[in-house]
């Protein structure tokens, strides 16, 4: 999904090579390019994932008054990346050596499940996402006449932080469920 491209003559190679083998003979061998995810309180009290892309090169360069660094450029992004990276929402950065932070995404990791449907059970809770579907059913009693119901996902990193799916809609959550029509009560 990353791709760096280096397009570089040997001469010019050959300061880097130089500073990394100065770095390396003084026991430090930084990445050229490392990413994660990071889940952040917002000022308002909400949590937020954040994909960040980096370079720990870039901050030892800086601290050796070196001028090399690793500039990062998104060049034509193809719609999957937008949707996935929540690309129109990137932050604003420094300059080009600085990181480059997309907020707002999901980790794709298991999400947390909470549902009025389960009513009665602790914190409304009723599972963890997942690719195989669960041997054992739960079962939920809709009470009264509710004709609608929500569900809301998390993450299982920041259970504060919730799971915003793609707009493309290749990403979604399915339910399988069985509706029966009872008035008998069901243990």
């Amino acid at each position: 999904m990353f791709e760096k491209k280096f397009n570089i003559e040997v001469q010019t190679l050959q300061p880097l090579r130089e500073f990394l083998a100065q770095l390396k003979e003084e026991g430090s061998q930084p990445q050229l390019i490392d990413f994660h995810y990071e889940f952040n309180e917002n000022e308002d009290g909400t949590h937020d994932c954040q994909f960040i892309v980096f370079s720990p090169f870039n901050e030892v360069a800086k601290e050796k008054k070196n001028p090399l660094r690793i500039r990062f450029q998104i060049s034509e992004p193809n719609e999957d990346f937008k949707n996935v990276f929540n690309y129109d929402a990137i932050l604003p950065r420094k300059n080009e050596f600085s990181k480059i932070v997309t907020p707002g995404i999901w980790d794709r990791k298991q999400a947390i499940l909470y549902s009025n449907i389960a009513k009665g059970v602790e914190n409304e809770f009723i599972g963890h996402t997942r690719t195989s579907p669960l041997p054992n059913p739960k079962y939920y009693k809709l009470t009264g006449f509710n004709r609608e119901f929500w569900i809301d996902m998390f993450s299982t990193h920041d259970h504060n932080c919730p799971v915003f799916l793609p707009p493309d809609g290749k990403d979604c959550l399915y339910i399988e469920a069985q509706l029966l029509n009872s008035t008998i009560a069901v243990l």
